[in-house]
């Protein structure tokens, strides 16, 4: 049997495998594996880096009291078998009975060993059977080896024998002379190799016994010049490096992965104590011992420069199948191989990662190419020029009409400067521009070929505005005229032109009167967008009832409280019924006597528009239940005072309600009896209320939500019942999910509108129920810090009225319910195995405990995966991971892959 020692053997006897393995002295004890093995090694010892080399590689192990014992003699015979295990030699030796002279006595556990040693050669029988008659009456074995005899046994284990013979036998050491002559010429090379020093700077000591520090010292310095294969022990480059790994490539082109461990063990060649992690360079060559194949125990760096050379050039051409990228070099072509297995890192000036696919044919490269092997494989390109290609939008910041470059912010608020490419254009609405055109401030659409711009798209420029004198519209042509610094002009608007009148509600352009000092917004085209009117308001007339109207004049009278007030109606007058527009033949046939209306009107008396009046929507301000009165404020400021007698009252999920349910405060709708401007009928009360989502019906636009109290209600959303996200932006119903909180708001029984309830989920970091405050780490990394005012703690079913239900590590959900009370609802949190997700309904499945358990979930739309490091889809969770699954109403709201 030849080659390294092997770690593990069956032996035909195990007390003898017992006794390799236990080290040089049979009786010792096999001491437990460690990465750094020895309690009496401390981290500095001048041996350590030998005596951790040799104890992994399985050449000497300790005691088992965890101690090496440094400073102890080392045997003839122990030496011997360092040797035959340093050359791989010791498991081959038979087991057999050696009898050698009686004046040469050797223990008899080694006799097989240095009986071995005879016949490889490290021993001559005139040598030491001649040392041992000469040393009568002490045995030869057990006598501790001297320095002199140690180094003519290492030059002969790393075959340099003849060159120690050849050997002049002359050393620098001032005490040359007392060097045995039939050991000088091994003393000699030994020194001259740098295998063994002196005691001191001028003396050997050639007579010295050699401890076990230092029999593992000239044997670990020997593999420098005498490599020797050793189980679990490998060479390389270092081509990939983490804190936790490393990736070693070999000279036969294979590579191995090593785990790097707290416990890794690091040196350098050139330095006897120990390294770190950090003194490791990538493509640097290195030595590494591995036990178990996996993780790295030792790590030596044996050249700390990289084993690369960079080639600069052009590519020729891919060949995936054979594995070859050819580059043009200095006008001859060159090829490189490449590791399917490890393809090269590709990236280009932008460091962007590209695959080998997206080379092209004269792209200019550089490639680095290692050196370990002839010849080497491409390890890494580095692609000379931006392969971005994509289109963007953004702002532009500046333009720089000398370099041909933009500079645009995005939207993500990030900014990037581009060149433009030879033949560039830039457009709007198809129209050409000079590049000096685009402004700063103009919104752009923009196209990247390989990091140049190609193309760019002006979408809104930078807005301008126009000041002048209204002199009149022409509808059908979408044209306004207008006198600007006395010369008559005109624009074109848009469709969906914004008139701003002040006391006008929705005002248009039919409603501005010539003479109006107007300015106007343009957009990028230089259509009009927005009209202000200044110096004209409209003030608004309530509570009067019409008393005549002249239809010849247009001439209206009013009743206000008793007196009346009369009005010209303008040009361009509008009418509404409760702000439903009606045309100018429908309003003026609604303009009989004891009709309710309010009077939009200028100072001069000119009506502008004429809303007939059926109902009023405001906040109670004062409730007379003595004198039956009510006053409402209403959306505009505006104060109207009501009279009623027994109105029906209507408050959302209760019945029988009379004016004694209604409080001022209450936003309300006042319905007027038929002809009066101010006795109240009816009176819807206006409420909040929260909902779970349980369906959505996107085609409908039907909703279905469970209120706090188990209660269900469906309700349509529609242009009179809107429904808003949290941050008060219109939103269709497919925009929403079963699960979502909404805060429905009824005017009576009828929905109004609908908001999605704003909702804070977290991690509680902290919680002081004392002072009252929350510390909640968020989904972004933020931690908030929360002050709810008398909170209710829902847990489960159960609610309490004390942050001290609430522990760190918590996940909870943070919300305001329709009484305005602070919400925390504790998620219920359960450990379980993956089995599977079902992407059709949502469902995350786990594996059963037992066979009546409801093993899956709904994930909620929002729920959080992660496994506290990155956000997971469900999709990259595998059987058999560890979750813990957070549930709040029947929903997982987040999962932690631990």
């Amino acid at each position: 049997m030849t080659g390294a020692f092997r770690w593990f053997k069956k032996a035909a006897c195990a007390a003898l495998a017992t006794l390799l393995l236990a080290g040089f002295f049979p009786p010792g004890a096999q001491r437990a594996e460690a990465a750094t093995p020895f309690s009496d090694v401390k981290d500095g010892h001048w041996a350590e880096k030998h005596i951790n080399r040799l104890y992994l590689q399985g050449l000497i192990t300790g005691y088992d009291d965890g101690t090496y014992r440094p400073s102890q003699p080392v045997s003839r015979e122990e030496a011997v078998l360092i040797a035959l295990r340093f050359l791989g030699k010791a498991e081959d030796v038979e087991d057999i009975e050696v009898e050698f002279p009686s004046y040469f006595e050797v223990s008899r556990f080694f006799r097989k060993y240095v009986n071995e040693a005879l016949m490889q050669g490290l021993l001559s029988r005139e040598e030491e059977f001649g040392l041992a008659q000469s040393e009568s009456g002490r045995p030869w074995g057990t006598i501790p080896a001297t320095r002199e005899w140690l180094a003519r046994l290492l030059i002969r284990a790393i075959g340099l024998d003849a060159e120690a013979k050849a050997a002049s036998g002359v050393t620098g050491f001032a005490d040359n002379a007392l060097i045995d002559p039939q050991y000088a010429g091994y003393v000699q090379v030994a020194a001259e190799k740098g295998l063994i020093r002196g005691v001191t700077p001028t003396e050997f000591r050639p007579k010295a016994v050699v401890d076990r520090a230092t029999v593992a010292t000239l044997f670990s310095r020997a593999q420098a010049i005498f490599p020797v294969a050793f189980s679990g022990q490998t060479a390389g480059i270092i081509m990939e490096l983490a804190p936790d790994r490393l990736t070693v490539l070999h000279a036969d082109g294979t590579s191995t992965d090593y785990e790097l461990a707290p416990d890794t063990l690091y040196y350098l060649a050139d330095a006897e104590t120990a390294a770190s992690y950090a003194d490791l360079v990538q493509y640097g060559s290195v030595t590494v011992i591995s036990r178990d194949g996996r993780k790295a125990d030792f790590v030596e760096l044996t050249d700390a420069r990289p084993r690369l050379t960079t080639v600069e050039g052009t590519i020729l051409g891919i060949d995936e199948t054979a594995r070859k990228i050819s580059l043009l070099v200095n006008g001859a072509a060159q090829e490189f191989a490449y590791d399917p297995q490890r393809p090269p890192n590709i990236t280009d000036l932008e460091d962007q990662t590209l695959q080998i696919g997206a080379l092209k044919k004269d792209m200019p490269v550089k490639a680095s190419v290692e050196t370990f092997r002839t010849p080497g494989n491409i390890i890494s390109i580095q692609v000379l020029q931006s392969t971005v290609n994509k289109t963007d939008k953004g702002t532009v910041v500046s333009v720089d009409t000398a370099e041909k470059s933009v500079t645009v912010r995005l939207a993500d608020g990030k900014q990037e400067t581009r060149v433009l490419r030879e033949g560039a254009t830039v457009r709007m609405n198809r129209l050409l521009l000079e590049l000096e055109e685009l402004q700063a401030g103009d919104e752009i659409a923009y196209r990247v070929e390989e990091g140049r711009i190609a193309e760019i798209n002006v979408e809104r420029r930078v807005v301008s505005t126009v000041t002048g004198t209204f002199s009149g519209v022409v509808e059908a042509d979408g044209i306004i005229l207008f006198v600007e610094n006395g010369e008559n002009k005109f624009l074109n608007y848009t469709a969906d032109v914004k008139v701003l009148i002040q006391g006008l509600e929705n005002p248009g352009v039919a409603d501005l009167v010539k003479g109006d000092e107007i300015t106007m917004t343009l957009d990028d085209e230089g259509r009009v967008t927005s009209i202000q009117v200044h110096r004209r308001s409209v003030e608004t007339l309530r509570g009067a009832v019409v008393w005549t109207y002249d239809v010849e004049r247009k001439y209206l009278t009013v009743d206000v409280n008793g007196s009346l007030r009369s009005f010209t109606l303008a040009p361009n007058v509008r009418f509404d019924a409760d702000g439903t527009s009606l045309n100018t033949n429908d309003g003026i046939s609604r303009l009989a006597r004891g009709a309710a209306v309010s009077i939009g009107h200028t100072g001069e008396n000119t009506a502008y528009y004429i809303s007939f009046i059926t109902k009023y929507t405001g906040v109670i301000t004062e409730l007379d239940t003595a004198a039956k009165t009510l006053r409402l404020r209403l959306d505009d400021g505006s104060i109207v005072r009501l009279e009623y007698n027994s109105p029906a009252v209507d408050i959302y999920g209760r019945v029988g309600e009379t004016i004694s349910d209604v409080q001022a405060g209450d936003r309300v709708t006042a319905h007027l009896a038929l002809g009066s401007p101010n006795t109240v009928i009816r009176i819807q009360v206006q409420r909040t209320v929260q909902f779970e989502l349980t369906a959505v019906d996107a085609t409908a636009n039907r909703l279905t939500g469970r209120r706090g109290d188990g209660g269900t209600h469906t309700w349509t959303v529609s242009s009179s019942s809107p429904l808003y996200d949290a941050r008060g932006a219109s939103i269709q119903t497919g925009a929403l999910a079963v699960g979502t909180m909404v805060n429905v708001t009824f005017m009576g029984d009828t929905v109004i509108r609908t908001d999605v309830a704003p909702v804070t989920f977290g991690r509680v970091v902290s919680v002081d129920a004392a002072a009252g405050v929350l510390e909640l780490a968020l989904r972004d990394g933020t931690v908030s810090r929360l002050t709810p005012a008398s909170p209710v703690v829902q847990k489960g079913t159960a609610f309490y009225a004390s942050l001290s239900m609430v522990k760190p590590n918590d996940r909870v959900e943070i919300r305001t319910d329709e009484q305005g009370r602070t919400i925390i609802a504790v998620a219920d949190a359960v450990e379980k195995k993956f089995l599977l997700y079902d992407a059709n309904t949502k469902r995350l499945y786990w594996q059963k405990s037992s066979l009546s358990e409801n093993n899956s979930v709904t994930l909620h739309p929002d729920a959080y995966i992660h496994d506290a490091q990155r956000t997971l889809q469900p999709t990259e969770l595998k059987r058999d991971n560890s979750l813990v699954i957070y549930t709040l109403r029947g929903m997982a709201v987040e999962i932690v892959k631990q």
